[in-house]
């Protein structure tokens, strides 16, 4: 029977570029782009308040983990706390 190698360090994201992952990588492009697309097509005041607001939320997602969770799942995991159903059964 052969044998084949196990993989190692699976919950883990694979590094494709230095230190950035393929997500954080293209998280990094989109607001990328979105900044410059603003400063082509809108006037610089408008485009200015755009990128103040763009990039330290590509910034967040891209790097922040919250209880090693994306800024993402950590949301949306408090969105479903908040909205969700709560019933406290007390057992003795």
């Amino acid at each position: 029977m052969p044998q084949y190698p196990v993989p190692q360090f699976i919950e883990e994201e694979g590094r494709i570029i230095f230190f950035l992952t393929f997500r954080q990588f293209f998280l990094l492009i989109g607001g990328g782009v979105i900044c410059f697309g603003s400063f082509m097509l809108l006037p610089l005041i408008l485009a200015i308040f755009i990128t103040v607001i763009t990039v330290p939320l590509t910034i967040a997602l891209a790097f922040v983990k919250i209880n090693n969770q994306s800024v993402v799942k950590a949301l949306l995991s408090y969105l479903g706390f908040v909205t969700g159903q709560k019933d406290y059964t007390w057992k003795k």
